[in-house]
Formats: C-alpha cells, structure tokens, sequence
C-alpha cells in the first residue's frame, strides 16, 4: 500500500498526493510537470534543458557528452523527489486544505477511503 495525503477544495473536490517518489515526475520530466499544472517548475526545467542544449556538438564532440547525460539524470532525479512536494504546495496556494493521509492502492481509492471509511483504506 502506499500512503497519501488527501486535500479537500470547496469546488474542485478531492486531490491525493503520492508521498515519496514520484516516478512519473522522474520519467516524464517537463510533460508531468505541465500536465499537473506546475508552470514554474516546468518552464524552469524547459530552460535548464535548452540552456543543456546551447553548446550543441562543439562540448559534446569534446568528451562532455557524458556530463551532459549525467546533468540531465540529475535533474530528472531532483524533479523526481521534489515533484510531489510541489504538488502540495500548489493544491495549499490553490486553496486546498489537507483532509488526512490515507493508505491505499492508488489516489482515486484513497479518496473513496476518505468518503466513504471502511471500504479501502486504512487512515494514518
């Protein structure tokens, strides 16, 4: 089971928040981070990229090849861990508040587990 932090909104309803890793962050770098709607975190790490990208072949023909890939790894890494915590921050700016964190299989069940206790999920 994995845990979540389940955030409440008057009108936009339930959110759950993964604690942890976040993979998808990790794998999917700049595309998650606009798809959750995380602008600044996104066009950050879009001008990180490009600014990777700037020296072109001259570096890379020189052996900074794999610095260059080892950098981008890094990256990718940090968004990984910090990506959740982003989203927390951005459901609190939105106007969130946190509900409880729940154990459950995935973020829809653990706001089943929140609606309706006793089928799913157990809280923390």
């Amino acid at each position: 089971m994995l845990r979540f932090d389940v955030y409440a909104h008057e009108t936009h309803g339930y959110e759950a928040v993964k604690r942890g890793f976040s993979w998808p962050a990790f794998l999917l770098g700049i595309f998650w981070a606009f798809y959750k709607k995380l602008w600044l975190a996104g066009s950050i790490y879009l001008l990180v990229i490009l600014l990777l990208a700037l020296p072109g072949d001259d570096l890379s023909s020189g052996g900074l090849g794999p610095i260059y890939d080892f950098v981008g790894f890094g990256i990718s890494l940090f968004v990984g861990i910090a990506g959740n915590g982003w989203r927390r921050q951005l459901l609190t700016q939105q106007g969130y508040r946190f509900v409880d964190a729940i154990e459950a299989r995935s973020p829809q069940a653990a706001i089943e587990a929140l609606v309706r206790p006793g089928q799913g999920g157990a809280t923390a």
